[in-house]
């Protein structure tokens, strides 16, 4: 019976690092977090298409603002099919915390 806890527990704990190291892993780097953010967003295939890349003209416009937030924008570029409700998304606002990056939806100049 304890031999059978302790391999409840070691699956249990096996199962939770590899969540942590999944979540890890898919916030390394700012392309992964935007393909994250879309691919939980709903948008399957533009999680494998189109190519990222630093939007410096965005950056610029509001420079102050994302140095004190510590974020810069990407532009996801190659497919023009994420749309919501009716609006192109295909600037991102990528945040660093610490060693980890986190995308969200960002409007256009």
């Amino acid at each position: 019976m304890k031999k059978f806890l302790n391999n409840k527990y070691l699956n249990i704990l096996g199962i939770i690092i590899a969540i942590i190291a999944i979540f890890i892993a898919l916030h390394s780097t700012p392309s992964l977090s935007i393909r994250t953010k879309l691919l939980f967003d709903g948008y399957f295939l533009e999680f494998f298409k189109g190519d990222i890349v630093f939007n410096e003209f965005q950056h610029n416009l509001d420079k102050d603002i994302l140095e004190k937030d510590n974020s810069k924008i990407y532009t996801f570029t190659g497919t023009n099919a994420t749309y919501r409700e009716g609006f192109l998304i295909n600037n991102f606002k990528v945040k660093k915390v610490g060693f980890l990056y986190f995308a969200d939806s960002y409007g256009e100049a």
